[in-house]
């Protein structure tokens, strides 16, 4: 029950460094 709170927190930042490196790209 650890694993779904764990796996959104790491999803959530691996979008976020994603979006982040898109802007610096495309921005």
């Amino acid at each position: 029950k650890i694993i779904g709170p764990v796996f959104g927190h790491i999803a959530g930042t691996f979008v976020d460094c994603f979006v982040k490196r898109a802007e610096d790209l495309y921005g």
